[in-house]
């Protein structure tokens, strides 16, 4: 998207990450939203990427918690935590993960969200990784079937040469 820009990928904890761009003088860093938040730096935030552009993570920034099935008392406690339509954006998502069969390590992002109050559509792109080379396709259907539009996604995905790149 923006070939003149030098990419440099820096490793390390919020507070290291953020200890290396002053240190090294970089014009911009960028890091996770919600951690930046969540350490109340807000002002350090000049801009957000477009998710649609730089595709993230499958469910990045969607919290979840697992429990035991039978634990009843759990359940009804959380259930009303439980925002359906980003349940469903997340599921759409981590299918084309499962589907791909990557993990944490491999460039891929799959990011969906609803067109209207019935549709989603889901994007996946896939880089090399070096990121020069990447394929990037959209689905969009009903939001019920987020597993087959996942599915779906990921197929275009391999059929386009993404386990190549991968």
């Amino acid at each position: 998207v923006r070939p003149d820009l030098e990419i440099i990928p820096v490793r390390g904890n919020l507070q290291t990450r953020l200890r290396k761009w002053e240190e090294n003088g970089w014009e911009a860093l960028v890091l996770a939203a919600a951690g930046v938040y969540r350490l109340g730096w807000d002002r350090l935030i000049s801009s957000h990427l477009d998710p649609w552009i730089c595709v993230p993570s499958p469910g990045q920034g969607v919290i979840a918690v697992q429990i035991c099935a039978d634990n009843t008392f759990l359940h009804s406690l959380l259930e009303p935590f439980n925002e359906v339509p980003t349940a469903i954006t997340a599921i759409a998502a981590r299918t084309v993960l499962a589907e791909i069969g990557g993990g944490c390590q491999i460039p891929l992002g799959a990011y969906a969200e609803w067109t209207n109050d019935k549709d989603i559509t889901i994007r996946g792109k896939v880089a090399d990784l070096t990121g020069q080379q990447t394929i990037t396709r959209d689905v969009t259907g009903q939001g019920r079937d987020a597993q087959l539009l996942g599915r779906r996604l990921a197929r275009q995905l391999i059929d386009a040469g993404a386990l190549q790149l991968l």
